[in-house]
């Protein structure tokens, strides 16, 4: 006889039914801890619910963090986190060839663009901090291909 028979699930929900996955891109002059008090959602907590996550991924590269919602009151939201990564600088160094955005007509599908070329790579990520992490693996062999490929225009740019 199973033991989980009349314990286990009735029914079963889409996630999209039941949550919302946010993203949220903090300044640069809001640190982790504040994104995790719960007056710093106060002015939005009407469109959160319990169950709520929240991709954050700081301007300023810093930090990465997934985010829950727990609870919200007149008060503000209580939120905690799934997981949070402080992130280094370096591992993210600004390029002026390349940048991470999302892909236009493709909303929620992110993307690195080529700034001199006006074109995205043919990659598509499902988050900006894998787009970022991809550019960051990648940055060498993109600017390899773009100096060899565009090299006489880059040298008039610069």
């Amino acid at each position: 006889m199973n033991p989980f028979k009349s314990r286990g699930p009735k029914e079963l929900f889409t996630r999209e039914l039941c949550a919302t996955h946010y993203y949220h891109r903090p300044k640069s002059d809001v640190s982790l801890e504040d994104v995790l008090t719960s007056n710093y959602w106060h002015h939005i907590r009407h469109s959160l619910k319990p169950g709520s996550r929240i991709e954050v991924f700081a301007e300023n590269c810093e930090y990465w963090a997934d985010i829950l919602v727990t609870s919200w009151s007149s008060q503000g939201v209580t939120v905690v986190p799934l997981a949070s990564k402080e992130l280094v600088a370096e591992q993210f160094p600004e390029s002026p060839y390349f940048t991470v955005k999302v892909k236009e007509g493709n909303a929620g599908v992110w993307g690195v663009f080529n700034t001199h070329t006006g074109f995205y790579e043919p990659e598509a990520f499902p988050t900006q901090i894998a787009a970022a992490e991809w550019l960051a693996a990648n940055r060498r062999k993109l600017h390899e291909d773009l100096k060899e490929s565009h090299g006489h225009e880059l040298m008039k740019a610069g």
